[in-house]
This record gives structure tokens, sequence and C-alpha cells, in this order.
């Protein structure tokens, strides 16, 4: 992909240069944890079909190994928790003011709308994706209890579980690859202090 190089405007804080420094690291974990996750056999790709009957969606289910999957969740949560200075939006956010670049600006606001993509399911389900992100993150998959109950029991009702599983996945892959692109926009921000923005934002 054609590149371009933009200064950074603002100026490097220690603050700032150690949140990216964490998203970098965090980041990397969690790409290499994904990339080597499809490599055994993880597809979310391809056409998958759907159903919609009786106030449920149901159709394809994951192809691997649903244990598995839950490192691929720990390294994500750091992107989605509240409280991490990794949040996406958070951070986002964060590095939002070091340019006023036109191209910095455009792909920002591309990677944070993708970010809140309401997904395939909108019109089917009232539930956005990343609000289905939050939910299942806040109850079922790290605290064995449901923080946030009701929200919890009407996601679990709006789809059969294998369903769930895979549409959750499905969410989460679109976000890892905002993700790393983020993280490509950064690689030089700390050492050479510029960015890297995509030809096409200009």
């Amino acid at each position: 992909m054609k590149s371009r190089n933009v200064d950074i405007s603002a100026p490097l804080t220690n603050e700032v240069k150690k949140s990216i420094e964490l998203f970098q690291y965090r980041s990397k974990e969690l790409i290499d944890n994904y990339e080597d996750i499809k490599i055994k056999g993880l597809n979310v790709c391809g056409s998958h079909t759907f159903s919609f009957e009786g106030g449920k969606i149901s159709g394809s289910g994951i192809n691997f190994c649903r244990h598995r999957l839950k490192g691929l969740f720990v390294d994500f949560r750091f992107f989605v928790g509240n409280d991490e200075p990794t949040n996406f939006l958070r951070f986002h956010g964060l590095i939002g003011r070091l340019s006023d670049d036109q191209g910095f600006r455009s792909t920002l606001k591309e990677l944070k709308s993708g970010w809140k993509e309401k997904g395939m399911f909108d019109g089917w389900c009232d539930i956005p994706a990343l609000e289905m992100i939050k939910i299942y993150f806040n109850a079922q998959a790290f605290h064995g209890e449901h923080i946030r109950e009701k929200d919890f029991l009407h996601l679990v009702q709006s789809f059969d579980m294998k369903t769930l599983e895979f549409v959750l996945v499905m969410h989460i892959s679109d976000r890892i690859q905002l993700v790393k692109n983020l993280r490509w926009m950064l690689e030089q921000a700390n050492a050479q202090g510029y960015l890297q923005i995509p030809e096409y934002h200009y």
C-alpha cells in the first residue's frame, strides 16, 4: 500500500510515548495470536447463511476449538475494556491530537466509523456489534457472572449459542484489522516522529 509520511506536530510527551508503546505491544500480541489461530484453521470469511425465525438468529457456527479462542478474547479485551489505557476509542482520542493533517484526520475518522459499525445484522437484531462485544466481555466471558444480567440475557435470546460465538468472533475479527491499521500508522511515531498515512486519503 502506498503511504505518505506526516510529521507529528504536537509535543510527544513521555505519557503519550508510553501510551503508544503500550498500544504497540498489546496490539502485536493480539495480531500475532489472531494470525496463529487463522493458520490453525479459524475462518470467518466467505459466504454464510443465517436465518431469522421466532425472534432468534441462527446459522453458521465456529469451525475452531472455542477454548482456544479464549486467549484471543483475553488479548482483545485490552481494546474494549472501559478501564484499559489501550481502549480503542480512548486511545484514538489521545493520538488524534498528534496532527491536523487532512489525511491523518480522514484516516482516524474511518477507523472510528469502522469500530462503531453496527454490523451485518442491523435490522435483524437491535444490539449493534460493538455493544454486543461489550455485553459479552462484561458478562460471561471473563467474570463467570452476569454483571449486566438483563443485557446478557437479551443477547443470548437473540442468537442461538453457536451462532452467537461465530458472530462475536466475526465482529472481533473486523476490529482486529482496525487495530492492525492503527498500529501500522504509529510504527514510526516514537522513534522517528512521523505518522504513516495511506496515500488514498489525499
